[in-house]
């Protein structure tokens, strides 16, 4: 029986380079690599294969599974360029990122190989947010961390039956299994637990490892191997609106064929590739960040492709050669570079999760000065103008106050004290809503009219008027005038059927919407770049049925008196063309894909000022 091939395969470093081109052709948003995210799933099988021919091959020359030697390998490949991009990214993002959002939680589950269990958990989807997150690639390396604690003593473990080769592959081969029935039942419960979960995973990592066990059971066929990698090439490259978990199966599949069938080919064996494959993973760590920060900065498309790639390469093969290669020749744990690398690295993450958690103040005192390096915050009064932590009722802030479970004080009211602004017991304005409600907060709480005014939170998908507490202040002031916005007809509906079990004078007032952008960080790009920015006002509406809408909105204040709608619409956009970023008035109407900035909302401040004046101050 011929024996299991151990030698070292060229081109599956040729496969790693064209995996890691996929995902970064596909992280710089380029037509024909709407699959290029797929590379990963590559990856995952390439790990498989190479991790277990090395424990394979340690096991051959000492009859016996190295455990701690494979440890030692995972870390001083993973934890070296993980430690010191992570933390420049981290430090970057600091000075030159958003200053109202923060890298701190993705980097401690960067650092502490957990970032796919948190992006599970505050549950971020990859394809709305990976180009808005200059870490939130390092999902896959949770994922293969997480199968490295316990792949090993698996091996170990099975390595000590009879027919061990067969049976680890049988069992192997099972797991695998296992795992995908799984993720092909679970994709329609949640599809982000398919994705992000360690186990929903391991089939990719553990077909990989089986390849290795069944790898002297083909000859090379170089025809089929060449038909592998351009079938997975064509699923990478084009959109064939196959199902999620059927392009990974399919590439999954075909790139494992690839790697056992594989014999010569000029233009995978080349030099280029080769390289490429060998910095790798320096390449996948860096490239993101590289095009975030170039896509935040740089207005021209050839300028933002032509840095991504000189960067990513450029700083690839530094790490490759003065981290990687540099850390590869480490023979044991006690090597003293590997202490002290360990050491700054467990302190470092040691102390983010104590600032994190038990330090709330000292996290605060170093946010604020933190601040007075970054560059738009310097540049732009950035907090002050966009960030939705500072919109207020009177001088509170009502992110403090009126959205949690605690920090705020009931009044004789039985009102959140901090919530409130009050004058007079005349008419109250009763603000309820999410975060597009909110946004209303502004204009309403600067027009000298509004003496009473009060934010309740209510959100999507349990929202709905708390019309005990609104009635019952309704016996306490003069007249209650119920403000919410109303963007879809689900929410539209639900007011309806509300409205009637509302006391007399208590009076609606709608908003109907704003304008949408067509992605979340456009507008702040605009203004960091100082570009004009604009979308047509006629096409956002027929994309989002606002037509509909709003004669239903009309429909319905035709019915009652006690029912207005204020067209906020109209109010920020009256044209056809609606600038989301006037470069010469310096003015940012929206601060993502759907909610106004403080600036923006006081646009509708004189046209809300005379509505309210005609049709509540009486």
């Amino acid at each position: 029986m011929k024996s299991i091939d151990l030698t070292y395969k060229n081109h599956i470093q040729s496969l790693r380079a064209i995996s890691v081109l996929a995902v970064f052709l596909y992280h710089l948003n380029l037509p024909y690599f709407s699959k290029g995210y797929l590379g990963v799933d590559i990856f995952f099988v390439i790990s498989g294969y190479v991790i277990t021919q090395r424990l394979y091959q340690d096991y051959i020359v000492n009859k016996k599974i190295l455990i701690k030697e494979f440890f030692l390998r995972r870390v001083k490949r993973i934890l070296p360029n993980l430690f010191f991009i992570v933390t420049i990214t981290f430090i970057l993002y600091l000075i030159f990122g958003s200053p109202e959002l923060s890298l701190l939680n993705d980097t401690i589950s960067s650092l502490g190989g957990f970032s796919n269990l948190y992006y599970l958990f505050i549950n971020k989807d990859y394809f709305d947010t990976i180009f808005s997150n200059p870490l939130g690639h390092t999902w896959s390396l949770g994922v293969e961390e997480q199968f490295y604690l316990v792949y090993p003593f698996l091996i170990y473990f099975l390595f000590k039956k009879r027919n061990k080769e067969s049976l680890t592959f049988q069992f192997l081969i099972f797991i695998a299994i296992i795992s995908l029935l799984s993720s092909i039942i679970f994709q329609y419960i949640n599809q982000s637990y398919v994705f992000y979960f360690p186990f929903f995973r391991f089939w990719e990592l553990l077909f990989g490892c089986s390849l290795f066990f069944i790898n002297n059971k083909f000859k090379p066929n170089q025809l089929i191997a060449n038909l592998s990698l351009i079938v997975s090439i064509l699923i990478i490259a084009f959109d064939f609106n196959f199902p999620y978990l059927l392009n990974n199966i399919l590439i999954v599949f075909f790139s494992g064929i690839f790697i056992l069938l594989f014999k010569k080919n000029i233009l995978i064996n080349n030099k280029y590739l080769y390289r490429l494959g060998d910095i790798s993973y320096s390449f996948y760590l860096w490239h993101l960040p590289v095009i975030f920060f170039s896509d935040l900065y740089l207005a021209s498309k050839i300028n933002i492709i032509l840095i991504s790639i000189v960067g990513t390469i450029v700083l690839s093969n530094f790490t490759y050669l003065f981290i990687e290669k540099k850390f590869q020749k480490i023979k044991s744990f006690s090597h003293n570079i590997f202490k002290i690398l360990l050491f700054f690295f467990l302190f470092s993450l040691i102390m983010l999760l104590y600032v994190k958690i038990f330090q709330k103040d000292l996290k605060k005192n170093l946010r604020l000065s933190w601040l007075k390096i970054n560059y738009l915050e310097q540049k732009y009064n950035w907090l002050e103008r966009f960030d939705y932590n500072q919109i207020k009722i009177g001088n509170k802030k009502i992110y403090n106050y009126c959205v949690g479970p605690k920090g705020f004080t009931l009044n004789n009211l039985k009102l959140r004290s901090e919530c409130l602004k009050q004058k007079n017991y005349n008419n109250l304005y009763y603000l309820e809503g999410d975060s597009l409600t909110v946004q209303y907060a502004t204009p309403l709480n600067e027009i000298n009219i509004v003496n009473n005014l009060y934010y309740s939170r209510s959100k999507h998908p349990k929202y709905s008027i708390k019309v005990n507490q609104v009635n019952e202040l309704s016996n306490k002031f003069k007249k209650i005038i119920y403000i919410t916005d109303i963007h879809n007809m689900e929410k539209l509906n639900m007011v309806i059927s509300k409205y009637k079990e509302l006391n007399s004078n208590v009076y609606l007032l709608l908003f109907n919407s704003t304008p949408y952008a067509e992605k979340s960080d456009i507008p702040f790009k605009c203004l960091i770049r100082d570009i004009e920015c604009e979308i047509s006002t006629s096409k956002d509406i027929k994309n989002r049925n606002l037509v509909n809408l709003n004669k239903n909105l009309i429909k319905l204040s035709s019915q009652s008196s006690r029912i207005k709608i204020f067209n906020s619409y109209e109010a920020v956009c009256p044209k056809e063309t609606c600038i989301l970023y006037d470069n010469k008035k310096k003015i940012l109407l929206l601060r993502d894909e759907n909610h106004l900035t403080k600036e923006g909302s006081r646009l509708i401040k004189s046209q809300l000022t005379s509505f309210i004046e005609k049709n509540f101050n009486d």
